[in-house]
C-alpha cells in the first residue's frame, strides 16, 4: 500500500522509479536499499523500511545503516498493522541519527497515509489496484495475499483484476 502511495504521487514523472523488493529480501541485488526505494534518474531519494511484525532497536539501526552506506540521507521504519516495538527506543535513535545528519522517522502506516495522501492531487483508485497486484505478483507475494488484495479492492472500490 506504501509503494501504492508512492506510485500514484509519481504517476506522471517519468523519471521516478518506485522499487518494491522481495519480502525479507532487501540488499538482494547491488541496488536494493530497503523494501522500498524510490530513485529520481537513478539516485535514491526515498527509503523505506516496512515491518509488520514485532522489531527491535537493532532492526531500526540495520536497516538505517544500510541506507547511510548507500549514501541515502533519511529513512522512514513504517510499521504496519501487526508491528511492534519491543522497547520505547524511537525519540533516542531518531535523536542519535538526527545528530549524525540523518533524517531517521519511526512512524506507523497510518500516520504514513494520512499524512501523504492529502497531498495527492488524485487518487486513481484503478491504477492505485493495478500497480499493488502487479507489484505483489511480481515481488512474490503468496498468492492468498494477492486474491485477498483483489477482494479488497473488489468490496472496496468495485474493481476486478485486469
Amino acid at each position: 500500500m506504501v509503494a501504492g502511495i508512492y506510485h500514484l504521487r509519481y504517476l506522471h514523472n517519468p523519471d521516478v522509479v518506485v522499487e518494491v523488493h522481495p519480502v525479507n529480501q532487501s540488499g538482494a541485488s547491488g541496488r536494493e536499499v530497503s523494501d522500498l526505494d524510490v530513485y529520481l534518474n537513478g539516485k535514491l531519494i526515498i527509503s523505506n523500511e516496512l515491518k509488520d511484525k514485532e522489531y527491535a532497536e537493532p532492526d531500526v539501526r540495520h536497516a538505517a545503516d544500510k541506507v547511510m552506506s548507500a549514501g541515502g540521507t533519511g529513512m522512514l521504519f513504517i510499521e504496519g498493522p501487526r508491528g511492534k516495538k519491543s522497547h520505547d527506543f524511537v525519540s533516542a535513535i531518531q535523536d542519535e541519527y538526527m545528530s549524525r545528519n540523518f533524517l531517521l522517522r519511526v512512524l506507523s502506516y497510518q500516520f504514513f497515509m494520512s499524512s501523504i495522501l492529502p497531498s495527492l492531487e488524485f487518487i486513481d483508485c484503478r491504477e492505485f489496484n493495478r500497480f499493488i497486484l502487479k507489484t505483489a505478483q511480481e515481488t512474490k507475494f503468496k498468492e492468498e495475499v494477492i486474491d485477498y488484495l483483489d477482494a479488497l479492492a473488489q468490496k472496496i472500490f468495485g474493481l476486478t483484476r485486469n
